[in-house]
């Protein structure tokens, strides 16, 4: 697809930068070897003291408007300007230090083109370190997504093209009040009036280095996300106690010292997390055995340090009936609870 300079463009891609020099150039360039090129490229520099502002000003391209804030006044700032100044139909998010693949625009044009009851729209992607690389595969559908927005965000916010109808009235803004957690905060607003969905194949590479938010600001990134769980639970009507939400914070980030008491105590509040979740009627949460299966699958595997007990924990349970596992799966799980091999 091609165009010329075009006064409507039909997306408006969204990056904030903040000293993002060292990888600005490969986010910029995946962005203008798009297949589809109908778009504006709002990059606003938020008070950067590097050569990022010279770097993006070096680009002779009409789609970059640069917008250049005199200082940094954060990231929920950024976002939030560049929703009040996109144009386009769709907005699609975009980070300093990624790499979209070229036809990422194209393909999330042509999914929500055809699927008008999909608000927004992320993807797979491929976490990568310079060493090795990883797929990151989340749920497909708005059923599986919001049932796992229970436990954590599973629309990559960097991967994600959204409806601009959403912003139209201005009512609906990313949140300070959720620092580092903004966009799983924002998703959790949204599942009450939007559809999310995510395209099943890899659309951005997302790379991993020391200036990484979850790894500068993990504690902060983790209370926020923690408050988000609370505000989803208080909006179902779902009933915790504080030491329930605890445990549930530390299944959800995978952050727990595991034994037998501790898998018990899993169990019996993912049972409690199930009745509650089935009596509440507000689909999707009503249907949200296989999320529950799936992390109580992930705890007990991660769980194989302690011994045989994962896995007997595990298969005694009824969620393990609902997530059938290859052979070859069981097969390592049951090694690595006989041999105590703890998972890295």
């Amino acid at each position: 697809m091609s165009c010329s300079k075009l006064l409507s463009p039909r997306v408006s891609v969204l990056m904030p930068v903040y000293n993002g020099e060292s990888y600005l150039a490969d986010a910029i360039d995946s962005i203008l070897n798009q297949t589809y090129t109908n778009f504006e490229f709002l990059i606003i520099d938020d008070g950067s003291s590097d050569g990022s502002a010279e770097l993006i000003k070096s680009y002779d391209d009409h789609r970059i408007q640069l917008i250049s804030l005199p200082c940094n006044k954060g990231l929920v700032n950024a976002l939030n300007m560049g929703l009040d100044l996109a144009r386009g139909e769709y907005v699609a998010r975009m980070d300093a230090d990624d790499i979209s693949m070229p036809e990422r625009l194209e393909r999330q044009i042509l999914f929500l083109d055809a699927n008008s009851d999909i608000d927004v729209c992320g993807s797979w992607l491929e976490a990568f370190d310079g060493v090795e690389t990883t797929i990151w595969n989340p749920p497909l559908t708005d059923e599986e997504i919001k049932c796992s927005l229970l436990f954590e965000s599973v629309i990559y916010h960097p991967t994600v093209m959204m409806r601009k109808s959403i912003f139209l009235d201005g009512s609906v803004r990313y949140s300070r009040d959720y620092p580092h957690a903004e966009d799983y905060e924002l998703w959790v607003r949204l599942s009450r009036s939007c559809r999310f969905a995510n395209i099943g194949e890899v659309l951005l590479k997302y790379r991993l280095h020391d200036r990484n938010i979850g790894r500068l600001e993990s504690d902060v990134q983790l209370t926020s996300a923690g408050k988000v769980r609370r505000k989803l639970f208080s909006q179902l009507g779902i009933k915790a106690t504080e030491e329930e939400m605890e445990l549930h914070d530390a299944i959800s980030t995978g952050r727990f010292a595991s034994d037998f008491v501790f898998l018990q105590q899993v169990l019996e509040w993912f049972a409690k997390l199930h009745h509650a979740c089935r009596e509440n009627r507000q689909p999707p949460y009503d249907k949200s055995e296989k999320v529950l299966a799936q992390k109580w699958y992930q705890t007990c595997f991660i769980s194989t340090s302690i011994g045989i007990d994962s896995f007997r924990l595990y298969y005694r349970s009824d969620l393990s009936s609902i997530l059938p596992m290859p052979f070859i799966h069981r097969l390592v799980f049951l090694v690595r609870s006989i041999f105590k091999i703890a998972v890295n």
